[in-house]
């Protein structure tokens, strides 16, 4: 056991059943089957199991509130919402397994991510929470309380490869929502901007990736700030002035030709009309067509030019050596190999050493060096 670890025996799913190992600065936790941990699992337990989530109340953080700020849960216990009525959960993110319905209004639970299998269905009537993020199939979904959530919903459906843009009919019912973001891949089907009509009160907008039938977000007049990120068809964007009420304008990680226009515009926009009158605009990280096909998905999308250039073909190779690979030795040494390159870059920080611990876990991913990437990029990046 190392000195910023304890170990106490935890009777999650029967006495003293699991040893809970914390570690100092560490906020978050996870329950889960083993076969559902993509990457950490803290304590694991069956699909079904019940789960004595009054265990977890005594344990708090330094300054006395309580402890995990953060919890993933993947599993088909719903006492977690009833457990959450008597303490606060700053972000809950869980994958139920069986489909269910739940009165979850009362829990004070501040961020809520919900994904949803095939086959999982679930009606919920929702707490107040600030942020909703709802993923995986989304026609399973009911909140039973929809119009009256007024926070921030989140939506990130499943989509097809290809395919007409998707609808989604879970916007009708959510009357009272002012923020609203779309999250999808760039090469995948896309989602139906006109979906975000059915929304009387939107005044925030984000959307991620696919969005087809851009020239409908004109009829949303009362927008007051769009962004735009990973987006690389914007021939369709209706121009900026569509919206008299609109303030900020963000464009990040676009096709370089709209984002160039959308530069042009600004300065057009403020010679115009003043710096006071003037959209907050901002336009960078501008993209050609083939960036999308050969860089996306991988975590240097913040990274300078170079430095992402020279990681994403280290990161390229690394990967073909890791695919051809018959021994962990060899996995292990091509992330060596990976990790000396990203060393010798310029300028890379905490935020950038963070995208490199992704890559590290993305290359490792469902080898037989996977529970040991930790140590080996611990061993490697020291920067």
């Amino acid at each position: 056991m190392f000195e910023h670890e304890t170990r106490q025996p935890l009777s999650l799913t029967g006495p003293d059943s699991h040893t809970l190992i914390r570690e100092a600065g560490l906020g978050s936790l996870t329950i889960a089957p083993a076969e559902q941990c993509k990457h950490r699992c803290d304590l694991r337990v069956n699909a079904d199991d019940p789960i004595n989530w009054d265990c977890l109340t005594p344990f708090t953080v330094p300054a006395g509130s309580p402890w995990p700020r953060w919890l993933n849960y993947v599993g088909s216990d719903t006492g977690v919402f009833a457990w959450a009525e008597q303490r606060v959960i700053e972000s809950l993110s869980w994958t139920p397994t069986r489909s269910c319905e739940i009165d979850a209004s009362a829990a004070n639970i501040q961020r809520l991510s919900i994904h949803l299998s095939k086959g999982i269905a679930l009606r919920i009537r929702l707490p107040a929470a600030t942020y909703l993020h709802l993923s995986g199939d989304l026609s399973q979904f009911t909140a039973i309380n929809a119009a009256e959530y007024s926070g921030s919903l989140a939506l990130a459906p499943d989509t097809d490869r290809q395919g007409p843009p998707q609808v989604i009919p879970l916007l009708d019912n959510f009357l009272s929502l002012r923020d609203l973001t779309l999250f999808n891949e760039p090469l995948r089907q896309p989602l139906d901007a006109a979906s975000a009509l059915k929304l009387p009160q939107l005044s925030r907008l984000s959307l991620y990736g696919a969005i087809a039938n851009l020239g409908e977000l004109a009829k949303l007049t009362g927008l007051e700030s769009l962004q735009l990120r990973f987006m690389n068809d914007l021939s369709e964007l209706p121009a900026p002035e569509s919206w008299p009420k609109l303030t900020n304008l963000l464009a990040w990680n676009v096709d370089e030709v709209a984002g160039k226009a959308l530069r042009a515009w600004h300065r057009r926009h403020l010679k115009a009309v003043g710096e006071q009158a003037c959209i907050s605009l901002s336009a960078t990280q501008l993209r050609k067509p083939d960036w999308f096909v050969t860089e996306y998905g991988l975590p240097f999308a913040d990274w300078t030019p170079k430095n992402a250039k020279a990681a994403t073909k280290a990161y390229r190779i690394a990967q073909a050596a890791i695919a051809k690979a018959k021994q962990a030795a060899e996995i292990e040494q091509a992330l060596i190999v990976f990790g000396q390159v990203l060393n010798k870059l310029p300028g890379l920080e905490t935020c950038e050493r963070d995208d490199a611990y992704s890559a590290f876990c993305m290359l490792a991913a469902h080898t037989e060096v996977n529970d040991d990437i930790e140590d080996i990029f611990g061993s490697v990046c020291d920067f």
